[in-house]
């Protein structure tokens, strides 16, 4: 079967529309697309299969001449309401592609800002906790020469065991490592909170989007019907 050549401008239209109403951008989304319109295309005499990558590359072309302002090449044989609306259609896309672009990359900085961060928060825990340890342990062996001498010059004190050595260089890493593990615990709380309140604003963002386009197609519902008139 021959490719497919969007020989009228209501074909272009109806992409321009798919794509404004679904936003498609993965390549299972970009089929279903073509799907839609392969349906819509066909007539009782003559079958029309499009592929997702066709329409994809379409939408393209167009949104390049667009913005190339080449504004012959768009409207070819449609009609003066045809060209308009899918003028309309392509800023409410490359708006909606924009604005995502915009709020990924955000996202991306802020995400690797919260990374290093952690980063340097762990290195700072760690090396806390291994000097407090090391002080634990100089502190513990002080105290166990201390015992020593006392005992050599006749005291009746008892001389800590090596065992009992063992047990408080044993104690003082656990209690580390439980404070280690506790710092780490808030330290993802506070990071799902911070990923809660992101998500609420690409909410805010998507929701704000569309508002917007749908004042523009009102807008352009309403110049439809004055042209009419």
């Amino acid at each position: 079967m021959a490719p497919f050549r969007w020989p009228e401008a209501r074909h272009e239209l109806a992409l321009a529309k798919e794509v404004a109403q679904h936003n498609p951008e993965k390549p299972d989304e970009w089929e279903a697309v073509a799907r839609r319109l392969g349906k819509a295309f066909s007539t009782d005499s003559c079958t029309v299969e499009l592929k997702g990558r066709d329409c994809r590359e379409k939408m393209d072309r167009i949104l390049t001449k667009y913005k190339e302002e080449d504004m012959k090449a768009l409207k070819r044989s449609g009609t003066e309401e045809e060209f308009t609306e899918l003028q309309q259609l392509c800023e409410d896309i490359l708006v909606y592609r924009r604005d995502m672009m915009e709020m990924r990359q955000i996202e991306k900085e802020s995400r690797k800002k919260r990374e290093q961060e952690d980063k340097r928060k762990g290195e700072e825990m760690r090396q806390a906790a291994v000097e407090r340890l090391a002080k634990r342990r100089s502190d513990a062996s002080t105290s166990g020469g201390a015992t020593l001498d006392v005992s050599s010059s006749g005291s009746d004190e008892e001389i800590p065991s090596k065992g009992t050595k063992k047990k408080v260089a044993r104690s003082s890493r656990k209690s580390a490592i439980e404070m280690l593990s506790e710092k780490y615990k808030e330290k993802a709380k506070l990071k799902d909170k911070e990923l809660e309140v992101r998500k609420m604003e690409l909410d805010l963002q998507k929701q704000k989007y569309e508002d917007e386009a749908e004042e523009r197609k009102l807008l352009f519902s309403m110049l439809r019907e004055q042209l009419k008139k």
